[in-house]
């Protein structure tokens, strides 16, 4: 099913503990609102718990330097036949989320505007339908390759420490 804003779900499955991999997620994380400028080796931030986790990857070397579109990582812990299953979701950041559906939102009124005008005034809503048509266009390739680039690059880097 293709969904208008990008995400991604998968499981990892692991030979390790879950203590283990508790542990080496929070080695490799940072709490988001104790980053220090000067940690070089922190490769995420956010919260990592006993059986859960939300963390976000961070630009290496320059912990206050944001790309929006990197995803927000939240995951599970679990015990299935003696191994354990890492259950991830991947998807957008809250304000960039928003900011879409807005954007995505405003695109689709022009779009039935365009169409409505298609209808009733006959080829003067076709531009009105073409630009919003290119807006959305342009919007989803801007957000998906934002997104899916740095999505399949984190998905590599936690399979390496988590398998």
């Amino acid at each position: 099913m293709l969904h208008i804003l990008p995400r991604i779900e998968y499981s990892i499955e692991s030979s390790k503990s879950p203590e283990d991999i508790n542990a080496i997620l929070k080695s490799i994380t940072v709490p988001r609102y104790e980053m220090v400028c000067d940690s070089a080796d922190v490769e995420f931030s956010g919260e990592v718990n006993l059986s859960d986790f939300k963390i976000v990857e961070e630009v290496a070397g320059r912990l206050y330097i944001k790309n929006d579109f990197k995803p927000m990582i939240v995951g599970n812990i679990r015990t299935e036949s003696g191994m354990s299953v890492i259950d991830i979701k991947m998807r957008l950041r809250l304000p960039v989320q928003i900011f879409f559906t807005v954007w995505f939102g405003g695109v689709g009124i022009g779009f039935l505007g365009g169409l409505i005008a298609v209808f009733t005034k006959g080829i003067d809503g076709v531009s009105m339908l073409f630009t919003s048509v290119v807006m959305f266009t342009l919007a989803q390739a801007a957000v998906r390759i934002g997104f899916y680039f740095p999505a399949k690059y984190t998905m590599k880097k936690l399979e390496e420490l988590l398998k």
